[in-house]
């Protein structure tokens, strides 16, 4: 027994430092030595932590979602390019049902570093795996205070040998995932000051994540933080007993952040979303000709200047959809539409059955925050935002016993003869 828990310690050691590592390391969208040592420590993460994974804790939907990503990168790595047979790249027949064989491969281990933090997640004890929030929370720290050094500098941080780019937004390459990562944030953030009580902190972080999101160029990214605000609180409601210093603040912040975002909307009124509609518009017929098998996961950027009008090429070349669903699609054809629609319905089903628990209503919202900005933007492409989508999905759908931390509650009691009311502890205080 005591081996057991020991091991399982360890694990939740290991998975803390390596959730630490991705929100400071795993940053940049493309393959870099950064993104190679998070996938080595995370893979070895996963063979150390084999003989501790519980299939019936697990569950068979995580468990069915995390098998079937894999076999559908995997899919594409075999050589049935026959059965779907079609001209690409100077009328070059490709062997594999993908067109970039390295990139794919690169997708699949991707996929499978996500489902081991997954799987490690539903294996922890609720408990210790309510815990990773610390580690989580010192990822973030971090990324708050060289945000600040990023927004009150003159021009961008550059991470010489560290990191092989400008910081751009925090630890990140490109301010938009960087917002992404923020509002992911909110909710938990919330959680910390509403049912721990951990007032300070949450509206120290909260204020932070706010200003910071309003000085990161991302329009999207400050218009849903607002929602996501407004989800936070609304999910909280069950509290009876808020302390009005506490409600003032929120009310305050909300007055301050539309202030805020009235002033970037503004500020970015007169730009136009021309050129995304067209990318959307090519990538939406390049889907229409690949349905079936897709162009191969990872290969949207070459695949892309196959359809891609000659009008509309300019000297910058288009490496993303700007669409996480609309790419996913193309990249993975019917299947990834097929599963992308299975986990919609799986997570409104797993939210409905778990919104008793306030922790996984925040993991809840949190996943929202990311599906919202991938109909804009291409967020699940950097580890930090990752691991952290996947930690959100291991608490959702843990099959640990749903605890909901009761309303403020009294009981009568009688002290020296005189009957009193004293408020009953909360579990875990």
């Amino acid at each position: 027994m005591r081996k057991i828990e020991t091991r399982g310690r360890i694990i939740k050691t290991g998975l803390g430092v390596l959730f630490v590592a991705a929100g400071i390391l795993g940053g940049n969208t493309a393959s870099d030595v950064n993104g190679d040592i998070i996938t080595i420590c995370t893979l070895a993460l996963g063979l150390t932590a084999l003989p501790m994974l519980k299939p019936g804790r697990i569950g068979v939907i995580p468990g069915g979602f995390a098998a079937a990503g894999v076999a559908a990168v995997l899919l594409q790595l075999l050589p049935l390019g026959g059965l779907a047979p079609r001209q690409f790249a100077g009328g070059v027949d490709s062997l594999f049902l993908t067109f970039d064989v390295i990139e794919t491969v690169r997708a699949l281990l991707t996929v499978v570093c996500v489902g081991i933090v997954l799987l490690v997640v539903l294996s922890l004890d609720y408990d210790i795996a309510r815990s990773l929030t610390s580690f989580l929370y010192v990822g973030l720290i971090c990324n708050l205070f060289v945000g600040a050094l990023n927004y009150s500098a003159s021009s961008n941080i550059v991470g010489d040998d560290l990191f092989p780019y400008a910081l751009a937004g925090g630890f990140f390459i490109n301010p938009n995932h960087f917002s992404t990562y923020l509002l992911m944030f909110v909710p938990f953030v919330v959680f910390e000051g509403v049912y721990r009580e951990r007032v300070k902190f949450a509206v120290a972080i909260l204020l932070f994540i706010l200003v910071l999101l309003l000085a990161a160029k991302s329009l999207a990214g400050v218009s849903i933080a607002f929602l996501a605000m407004v989800l936070s609180g609304t999910a909280m409601l069950e509290r009876r007993k808020l302390r009005w210093p506490l409600l003032a603040i929120v009310v305050m912040f909300a007055a301050l952040y539309l202030y805020g975002l009235d002033v970037r909307i503004a500020a970015e009124g007169q730009l136009t979303d021309e050129m995304r509609l067209k990318v959307w518009s090519h990538t939406l017929y390049a889907i229409s000709q690949n349905l079936l098998t897709g162009v191969g996961y990872g290969a949207f950027t070459e695949a892309y200047a196959a359809y891609e009008p000659l009008a509309d090429i300019g000297p910058s070349y288009i490496n993303h959809a700007h669409n996480e669903y609309l790419e996913m699609i193309y990249e993975g054809g019917a299947l990834a539409a097929l599963l992308i629609a299975a986990y919609g319905a799986a997570l409104l089903r797993q939210t409905f059955l778990a919104w008793a628990d306030p922790l996984k209503r925040c993991a809840a919202i949190s996943i929202l925050m990311l599906l919202i900005t991938a109909l804009v933007d291409y967020p699940s492409r950097t580890f930090a935002v990752l691991y952290l989508f996947a930690f959100a999905n291991g608490i959702l759908f843990h099959q640990g016993k749903r605890v909901k931390i009761p309303r403020s509650q009294t009981m009568a009691v009688t002290i020296d003869g005189v009957e009193t009311r004293v408020p009953i502890a909360r579990p875990g205080r």
